[in-house]
C-alpha cells in the first residue's frame, strides 16, 4: 500500500516552498484541473526515504523549529492539503456554475407565475367590457329579458389567488432562495479554503503548527460537512422546481402535467435508491453526502431493533414470557446494554474498508489482472507475473478463471523465461545466476495460472526452482520439452 507520504509529483517536488506558491498553482485551475492537468496527469515519483533526505537532528533538538520532523510535516501537509483542497474546489466550482444557471431558469418562470398572485386588471377590464357589450346588444334588440346578469368582478373587492398558483409560487420561491443561498455559501467556503492554504512564511516548526491549528479548526467547525450539504440543498431545490413545474401545467394541459409529474417521481425514486445502494453494496459508486444520512438512519433503526430484542430477552428472563414480536437475539443474554448499543460500522468509509479486507485476496487477483492488461510495458508484465506467485492458495481456482484465455500473459511468460535462461550446446536452457529468484517466483505462479504456454525448449532447473516445485508439487522442467498451446 502506497501512502501519500511516498508520492511526489513533478509539479510540486519542492514542498518546502511557501504555501503561497501551492495556493497559486491551485488557483490556476479550470473546473479543478490545472492548465497541464487538462491533457495529462503527473507521473508520481516515489521517494519516501526521509532518513536519507533529511539529516539527523542535533542532540535534544528533535522538536526544534528547524527539526526534520517539522520539515517532513510541511511536505506531507502540502501533498495532503493539495489533494483535499483541490477536490473541494472542484465540487464548489461545479456547484457555482449549476446554481447560477439554475437560478436564472427559476427566475424566468417565477416572474411569470408571480403575476397570478395579484389581480389581473387587464382580464378584469376585458370581462367588464364584454358584459357591457352584451347589455347594449340586449337593449338594442328590445329584449330586456336577455340582459345577462352582472358578474362578481369588482375592483374594490379583495383579491384571493387560486391555491394552485400559491403552491407554484411557493415551490419556485423556496427553490430560488435555496439556490442563491448555495451560491453564497460556495463563495464563502472558497474564501475559507483560500485562507486555510495561505500559510505565512517562517520556520518549518511555525508553519507546521499554524497549519495543524487551522486543520483542527477545519475539522471542529465541520467545513467538510458544510461542503457536502451544498449539493444536497441544490438537489432539493431542483425537486421543488419540478414539483412546481408539474402544478404549473395542470390548468394549461393535464396530459403534459401528468408526463412531467411521472418523470419527476421516477427521478426522485432513482435518486433515493442510488443513494441507498452503497449501504447494501459497498463497491457501488453511487455515493453522495446523502448516503451518509441514510446510513445514519439505518444505524438508528438497527440499534432500535437490537434494543427491542434485548428488552424482550430481559422480559422473558424476568417473567418467563416472550412477546409476539420477540426475535431471537444474536447475542447472549445480558451481553448488551441499551445505553451501549452501537452500530457495527460507524461510517460508509468503515463499510468500504471492511469489504476490502473481506475480499482482499480476490481483489489482489483482479488488480494484478487489470495492471497486466492496462500497460504494454514488458517490465511491468514481468513484475506482475512474479507477483502472482505470492497469492494465497485459496484463490487458485479464481485466478485460473480470471486469467483463462489470456494469450498476452502466456507470451509474456515465455519471453520472461527466455530472458532468464540461456541455451546450452545440448539444447537445454540453463538458468542465469542472476535470474534464479525470478524463475523461482515464476515457478510459483504456475499454481494459479494455466500451465499451457509457448514452447521455449528444455529448461534446466536451478536449485531454488527445484525446491519450489517439490514444495508445491509442480512438474520438473529439466529435460522436459515444453509443448506449444
Amino acid at each position: 500500500m502506497i501512502s501519500s507520504a511516498s508520492i511526489h509529483y513533478p509539479s510540486a517536488r519542492h514542498h518546502t516552498q511557501p504555501a503561497a506558491a501551492t495556493e497559486e498553482r491551485l488557483h490556476h485551475r479550470f473546473f479543478g484541473l490545472g492548465e497541464d492537468d487538462q491533457h495529462s496527469f503527473p507521473h508520481p515519483i516515489f521517494n519516501d526515504d526521509y532518513v536519507k533526505r533529511f539529516a539527523a537532528d542535533p542532540y535534544c533538538e528533535e522538536t526544534a523549529p528547524n527539526a526534520r520532523a517539522w520539515r517532513m510535516y510541511v511536505e506531507e501537509a502540502a501533498s495532503f492539503d493539495g489533494t483535499m483542497i483541490g477536490q473541494y474546489r472542484d465540487g464548489l466550482d461545479v456547484i457555482l456554475v449549476f446554481a447560477g444557471l439554475f437560478s436564472s431558469v427559476v427566475t424566468s418562470f417565477l416572474i411569470q407565475a408571480s403575476q397570478k398572485l395579484q389581480a389581473d386588471f387587464t382580464e378584469m377590464s376585458a370581462t367588464i367590457l364584454f358584459e357591457l357589450l352584451a347589455v347594449q346588444r340586449a337593449i338594442a334588440n328590445g329584449s330586456a329579458e336577455h340582459i345577462p346578469a352582472s358578474t362578481a368582478i369588482n375592483p374594490q373587492n379583495a383579491f384571493a389567488p387560486n391555491s394552485i398558483n400559491v403552491w407554484i409560487n411557493g415551490f419556485w420561491s423556496v427553490s430560488l432562495t435555496c439556490s442563491l443561498g448555495v451560491a453564497l455559501a460556495a463563495v464563502l467556503v472558497k474564501q475559507w479554503l483560500h485562507h486555510y492554504m495561505s500559510l505565512p512564511s517562517g520556520t518549518p516548526g511555525i508553519r507546521s503548527h499554524i497549519r495543524h491549528f487551522r486543520y483542527m479548526g477545519l475539522e471542529r467547525w465541520r467545513v467538510r460537512v458544510i461542503i457536502g450539504m451544498l449539493p444536497l440543498i441544490m438537489h432539493i431545490s431542483l425537486a421543488l422546481f419540478l414539483a412546481g413545474f408539474t402544478l404549473f401545467f395542470i390548468p394549461l394541459r393535464t396530459s403534459i402535467a401528468y408526463a412531467i409529474g411521472s418523470i419527476t417521481v421516477v427521478l426522485c425514486v432513482l435518486y433515493l435508491a442510488s443513494n441507498a445502494l452503497p449501504i447494501m453494496f459497498p463497491n457501488c459508486p453511487y455515493q453522495t453526502p446523502l448516503t451518509d444520512f441514510f446510513h445514519f438512519g439505518y444505524q438508528m433503526v438497527n440499534s432500535g431493533f437490537e434494543a427491542l430484542h434485548t428488552w424482550f430477552d430481559r422480559l422473558e428472563r424476568v417473567v418467563g414470557w416472550r412477546g409476539h414480536y420477540s426475535v431471537a437475539p444474536s447475542y447472549e443474554a445480558g451481553d448488551i446494554d441499551c445505553d451501549e448499543i452501537k452500530a457495527v460500522s460507524t461510517s460508509m468509509a468503515t463499510i468500504e474498508i471492511d469489504a476490502v479486507h473481506s475480499n482482499y485476496d480476490t481483489l489482489s487477483v483482479d488488480a494484478l489482472h487489470w495492471l497486466f492488461h492496462m500497460s504494454s510495458n514488458p517490465s511491468l508484465h514481468s513484475v506482475v507475473l512474479q507477483a502472482i506467485g505470492g497469492l494465497p492458495g485459496a484463490v487458485k481456482e479464481y485466478a485460473e478463471e480470471v486469467w483463462e484465455g489470456a494469450h498476452a500473459m502466456r507470451v509474456a511468460r515465455r519471453e520472461l523465461i527466455q530472458e532468464s535462461t540461456t541455451l546450452s550446446d545440448g539444447g537445454v536452457r540453463e538458468c542465469l545466476p542472476e535470474a534464479e529468484n525470478t524463475l523461482e517466483r515464476l515457478c510459483r505462479s504456475f499454481i494459479f495460472l494455466p500451465r499451457k504456454f509457448d514452447a521455449v525448449g528444455k529448461i534446466q532447473s536451478p536449485p531454488a526452482m527445484t525446491a519450489s516445485k517439490r514444495l508445491y508439487g509442480l512438474p520438473e522442467f529439466r529435460g522436459q520439452s515444453i509443448s506449444r498451446n
